[in-house]
């Protein structure tokens, strides 16, 4: 047993380690987005204002938000516990999607069976009187069908 857990932590430490550098690419990609936009509404400033030779430190504001973005993935660090609900998540969504489509047959089933149920039900009459106050217009219909399929 000893052997086969340092194999899965080491399997473990590498799909972490890949899953954490995504998620710090994620937010340096982010921060570097806005820091390209501020670049963009400097450069923009600063050529109204005839101040080109300050157009191009805008650029800088790229660079300032990509270092931005990675610190703050950084320190929003997903511990091990995410990261193995998440990698769970990941690679078991065929045990998932499996898992509903069960799900929405035992469901598919139950309604089925109810409305069985109830259409029976009402075809022997038992929602006549005065609670029912008239209110269900099929339940004539399901009489007559009841009545004939009883006669034949």
């Amino acid at each position: 047993m000893g052997e086969e857990q340092k194999r899965f932590r080491e399997v473990f430490r590498r799909w972490a380690r890949r899953v954490r550098s995504r998620l710090v690419a994620r937010g340096a990609l982010g921060g570097l987005t806005v820091g390209l936009v501020l670049g963009v509404v400097a450069a923009a400033v600063a050529w109204q204002l005839r101040l080109g030779p300050l157009r191009p430190f805008a650029a800088a504001f790229g660079l300032i938000g990509a270092v931005t973005g990675m610190a703050v993935a950084s320190r929003r660090r997903w511990s091990d516990g995410a990261v193995a609900l998440y990698l769970d998540r990941k690679l078991a969504a065929d045990e998932a999607a499996e898992h509903t489509q069960i799900r929405r047959r035992q469901v598919e089933r139950r309604v089925e069976h109810r409305l069985q149920a109830q259409i029976i039900h009402r075809a022997r009459g038992r929602d006549v009187g005065p609670r029912s106050g008239g209110v269900d217009i099929e339940l004539p219909a399901f009489r007559h069908l009841a009545r004939r399929d009883g006669e034949v």
